[in-house]
């Protein structure tokens, strides 16, 4: 695409999508935030596309949003329907793909590119990755669902501290509290992302963009409501080739061929 500052490539089905303007450290502009939403949104109905990685270049994943921009005067509707019009579709957005999408965190994930990292279905970060929450410092609340992300991931209690003190943690302690999913050496962060990717899309592509789905769903439902959402998906899952191939496979004893 046009837009040098993010870089895109699929390799084996697997979509990777750098931030590349390292220089400052990958910030959400307005343009970078629109470009990303364009890709996501092509690699949605892209059927060579099985999961999308999520990277930035050199000492950040994403700084967080465009503070120069932050000097402009608006009036409280104007920046209410900037958010409501633009910043809210990113984490939309990932969310709505009906693939797995990973963030690998290779540096600095704070403000908006934390919330951002949340947005993503799984975090995979380096040993030398940090994550922060400093709206606060700002003079700002949380934005771009970190709010919702960030107390669903760690508890409302440890995401009162990270909001309230605006500190910067590491990623191991990121890991040991629910932030992330896993640590790995720096020089390997993509290698492993990339075979967790590769884990994944082995298995059934309606099977986890069903599953996916349903997670984000009913986390906040009632158990009624997801016992319901739970029988339609299931059935249409039974529906289709790949569960009496798994069927097959598990009785045969042998490795299940899925549709790719």
């Amino acid at each position: 695409m046009e837009n040098k500052a993010i870089l895109s490539e699929v390799r084996d089905r697997i979509a990777l999508i750098t931030l590349n303007s390292p220089e400052i450290m990958n910030p959400l502009t307005d343009d970078i935030r629109n470009g990303i939403i364009d890709l996501m949104r092509g690699y949605k109905t892209d059927t060579a596309v099985r999961a999308i990685i999520i990277t930035g270049s050199g000492r950040a994943f994403c700084a967080g949003g465009d503070i120069s921009s932050m000097k402009t005067e608006r009036t409280v509707d104007v920046s209410r329907s900037y958010f409501l019009d633009s910043v809210n579709h990113l984490p939309e957005v990932v969310r709505d793909i009906e693939k797995p999408v990973i963030a690998a965190v290779n540096g600095f994930a704070v403000g908006a590119g934390c919330t951002f990292a949340l947005a993503c279905d799984l975090i995979i970060a380096s040993d030398q990755a940090k994550f922060g929450i400093p709206f606060a410092k700002m003079g700002l609340g949380i934005d771009a669902g970190g709010t919702y992300l960030l107390s669903k991931a760690i508890g409302l209690a440890k995401a009162k501290e990270l909001a309230f003190t605006g500190r910067t943690i590491s990623a191991e302690e990121a890991e040991r509290i629910g932030l992330i999913n896993r640590v790995v050496p720096h020089d390997q962060l993509l290698e492993s992302t990339e075979a967790l990717a590769r884990e994944i899309i082995a298995l059934p592509r309606v099977a986890i963009g069903v599953t996916k789905k349903l997670l984000n769903l009913n986390a906040d439902r009632t158990l009624d409501e997801a016992l319901e959402l739970e029988a339609f998906a299931q059935a249409h899952c039974m529906a289709l080739p790949d569960h009496l191939e798994g069927i097959s496979a598990f009785l045969e004893k042998r490795a299940p061929v899925f549709k790719k």
